[in-house]
């Protein structure tokens, strides 16, 4: 099964990790929808076999109907019910499959699509603006597109933690001026550090900057 883990380039580390909620309303929802899809796909062919006055020699379990109304009837039986089992196991695949993660280089994840799931991922530099809108996450490209990703459990602290790494990826991309307090940078990096604003690498990459500096 394709998970994050295995898109990581080396080196990379996971900052914040999530995926789609699995809360007990939304699982007997599920199971609701998938109760109320099977009773349907039968009330079908049994109003069919009523109307056509076939009940008595539906479903057709092997050689062929005797008539254009015995096959549909025969075809809604075992049919409807493969659908029902069909759609439950996607929906069951988008909450128990997709993830969403932040690393300290970008954005990647496997997200809910009209095909089950698709695959995303884009640096931080290409982001112009995270908006939170109820549980839907909207990430804003420079180049014009919105991806949208909803039903993501704790999507405020996943917001938050890709506005803060894009600040992270904006200050620390540019070296500073040689004028600024070389201490007074490596104390503001400790802190970063100390927070978990930043990883042990970055701290380490920044830190020799500032120290060729002085």
């Amino acid at each position: 099964m394709l998970r994050v883990e295995s898109l990581l380039e080396a080196g990379e580390e996971i900052i914040y990790q999530t995926r789609p909620s699995r809360h007990l309303m939304r699982l007997i929802r599920l199971m609701v929808e998938s109760v109320c899809f099977v009773l349907f796909s039968l009330l079908v062919p049994v109003s069919l076999a009523l109307i056509t006055r076939r009940f008595a020699v539906f479903p057709v379990l092997w050689g062929l109907p005797d008539s254009l109304s015995v096959l549909i009837i025969s075809v809604g039986v075992w049919l409807l019910p493969l659908l029902a089992l069909a759609a439950v196991s996607v929906d069951t695949a988008r909450i128990f499959t997709c993830e969403l993660a932040v690393t300290d280089r970008r954005i990647l994840g496997i997200v809910p699509s009209f095909w089950i799931f698709k695959q995303i991922e884009f640096t931080f530099d290409e982001i112009s603006q995270v908006i939170l809108k109820g549980n839907k996450i909207l990430f804003a490209l420079k180049k014009g597109d919105v991806i949208s990703v909803r039903g993501f459990q704790n999507a405020g602290v996943l917001t938050e933690v890709c506005r803060m790494r894009m600040i992270i990826a904006a200050t620390l991309t540019p070296i500073p001026a040689v004028g600024e307090d070389p201490t007074r940078r490596l104390k503001r990096l400790k802190e970063a550090l100390s927070s978990g604003l930043i990883t042990e690498s970055e701290y380490a990459l920044k830190k020799d900057q500032i120290l060729k500096q002085m």
